[in-house]
């Protein structure tokens, strides 16, 4: 969305911005309070690459965080090599620039981040090259964010430079309470923002690309039930029709040649057995039918051979 909207030389709504961010730490703030069902001590999930790919934004408004694929748990923390960076190194934080252990206020940072962009509509962090870019992070220099966006209020850029504080005390202490203060933020100044406002502004930016996507989703759709439904037909013909009853058409030479055999061998064991075998029923015990004249209970049918040969 920021992508598109750069290049249509327009801006993103404050409004819109602010309840994106403000989404994905209610979303942060789920995880980083998750906690173990046996013992209900908190896991302290830290995501560690929130990034504009790995926040998704559905038409509907809806906004999800996905990728936890490099998430850790507090407990699993020392297993990850000391110096290893893993993320997206514009978004990181100071602290995971530089290799050292982290909490859940290095996730606070990099939402802090994505609402400097959405405003400010540019890149905060963003080097000639990947090692240029991290000691641009590890300084943590951001630049006013009114030089760029005018329509921002101070008490919204006063929110937006907390949460990308260099010294991680600095910033807010959680989730919740970034959350916290962008919603009082949109309940004074934009109290009518909702998630389906902000579906339709998506649905409006994305006309062609909601097309695009449904007429593919459409398309698969209908060579599955294309597929299944020519499968089901052939195995209906299969399994519903005795076979010295299917038709020939139906079948290859090499299947005409057993289904003759077997008819073959059918009529030749009827002409050979002089008296059809008889079932009778055998009941375990008659005292249960002087117990009980209309049930018959334990009772199975078992062939008699004929006595006759």
């Amino acid at each position: 969305m920021l992508k598109k909207a750069v290049k249509a030389n327009a801006k993103i709504p404050i409004e819109f911005a602010v309840h994106i961010v403000a989404k994905i730490l209610a979303g942060l703030d789920y995880a980083h309070n998750r906690k173990y069902s046996q013992t209900g001590e908190p896991l302290k999930i830290i995501h560690r690459d929130i990034s504009p790919q790995n926040e998704m934004l559905s038409y509907d408004g809806d906004v999800k965080i996905v990728d936890f694929g490099i998430a850790k748990a507090e407990r699993r923390l020392n297993q990850t090599q000391v110096g290893v960076l893993k993320g997206k190194f514009g978004y990181m934080s100071p602290e995971q620039a530089r290799g050292l252990e982290l909490d859940p206020r290095s996730d606070i940072f990099a939402a802090g981040i994505m609402l400097y962009e959405l405003l400010a509509m540019r890149r905060l962090f963003k080097g000639s090259n990947d090692i240029e870019t991290l000691e641009l992070i590890r300084a943590a220099d951001v630049p006013s964010l009114l030089q760029y966006r005018p329509d921002v209020s101070v008490h919204l850029e006063s929110i937006c430079l907390k949460a990308l504080a260099l010294d991680p005390d600095d910033r807010f202490s959680s989730a919740e309470e970034m959350q916290r203060e962008l919603e009082q933020y949109l309940l004074a100044n934009h109290p009518d923002v909702s998630s389906k406002k902000l579906g339709s502004y998506v649905s409006d930016h994305f006309r062609k690309e909601k097309e695009s996507e449904r007429n593919r989703l459409t398309e698969a759709l209908r060579e599955l039930e294309e597929k299944y439904s020519v499968s089901d037909e052939k195995s209906r013909m299969v399994h519903m029709q005795p076979q010295s009853q299917m038709s020939y058409v139906q079948l290859n030479p090499k299947e005409r040649e057993t289904v003759a055999a077997s008819q073959q061998d059918t009529a030749s064991t009827e002409v050979e057995q002089e008296e059809p075998a008889t079932a009778t029923l055998h009941v375990s015990s008659e005292r249960e039918i002087d117990q009980s004249q209309k049930t018959l209970n334990h009772a199975s049918f078992t062939p008699v051979e004929s006595n006759s040969k």
